[in-house]
């Protein structure tokens, strides 16, 4: 049985969920598929959380509870105290908090400038190093303004499609999250192959920008 994940970017968007929903049941009281995860949570405005939603449905219960134990001792060392409302105390949180599964597809969706899909594709393969397929969704914006509408949606689509190297299974003709969640559950998985992230690099002085610029103009 596959274990399906679910994330998308804001509340607002649930409401255009309601048929793939229906199709994520279908599939499991016909035991294809189960949804371990549904997760609201923004790319801007959690991106720490989202990371770590990623990661903690990516490992198995007993990695994930060393984790919660290394962040305890984190937070005793630096604070003092067990009582922290802060980012260390909701991680401790998110990784004591059970989980169903580790997840094997995710359908992940947002709207307007949707870095959600996008930013989880490669931080699973980059960052993680999980071979996990994303399907990719974008979720209509209804502000009344047509054109604007029209914006919205098409920066969602290319806030997917223009990532460099992705490997998101969307179709822009059809990116709802209803037919992201039919793919998902109707196709063969793609292999998803990882690849070396790009080298990290640091300037210690304006002297050595400038060269760095040099040498780029005469690529």
């Amino acid at each position: 049985m596959t274990n399906i994940g679910v994330m998308i970017g804001s509340r607002s968007d649930l409401g255009q969920c309601k048929v793939g929903a229906w199709f994520l049941e279908q599939a499991e009281r016909e035991g294809k598929a189960r949804l371990v995860a549904f997760l609201v949570n923004s790319i801007h405005r959690n991106t720490l959380e989202v990371l770590a939603n990623l990661h903690r449905y990516s490992i198995e219960l007993a990695e994930r509870q060393k984790i919660a134990i290394t962040l305890r001792a984190i937070r005793a060392t630096i604070i003092g105290s067990d009582v922290d409302d802060g980012i260390i105390g909701r991680l401790i949180e998110m990784y004591e908090e059970p989980i169903v599964a580790k997840v094997d597809r995710w359908i992940i969706g947002a709207g307007m400038a949707n870095h959600l899909t996008g930013t989880c594709d490669s931080f699973l393969r980059f960052g993680l190093k999980v071979p996990v397929p994303v399907y990719g969704a974008i979720f209509e914006s209804a502000s009344g303004d047509e054109e604007l509408d029209r914006e919205n949606r098409q920066a969602a689509i290319l806030s997917i499609t223009k990532v460099p190297g992705t490997k998101v299974i969307f179709d822009p003709e059809n990116p709802t999250f209803t037919n992201a969640c039919r793919l998902a559950l109707e196709q063969e998985a793609p292999v998803i192959e990882l690849a070396l992230p790009k080298p990290t690099e640091s300037f210690i002085s304006i002297a050595v920008v400038k060269s760095a610029i040099e040498l780029a103009l005469k690529k």
